[in-house]
Formats: C-alpha cells, structure tokens, sequence
C-alpha cells in the first residue's frame, strides 16, 4: 500500500512539473510562431522574386 501511494505521488509530483513546463513551452512556441509569422509576412512585402521582375 506504502509503494502504491509513493507512486501516486510521484505521479502528481511529474504532472505538475510536466504542466508547467507545457505552459512553458506553449508560450515559448506561440511566441515564436507569431515572430516567425510577422517575419515572413514583412519579408513577403519587401522580398521581390527574381521570376516577377522585368
């Protein structure tokens, strides 16, 4: 029974820390995809291909 509910701890010990680190690296790559979005969006406008000049 003692082993059961060490487990169960370690279990909700690496939930929490795992759910913090999700929020974490949400936030990190939601960051990072709308910087890369805005990056891509601002080098389209000023970004000519060589096909379309004349």
């Amino acid at each position: 029974m003692e082993v059961w509910i060490s487990c169960i701890d370690l279990y909700v010990a690496f939930d929490r820390i795992f759910d913090k680190f999700y929020d974490f690296f949400h936030f990190i790559f939601l960051l990072f995809s709308l910087t890369y979005k805005c990056i891509i969006i601002n080098s389209r406008k000023y970004y000519v291909p060589k096909t379309q000049k004349k």
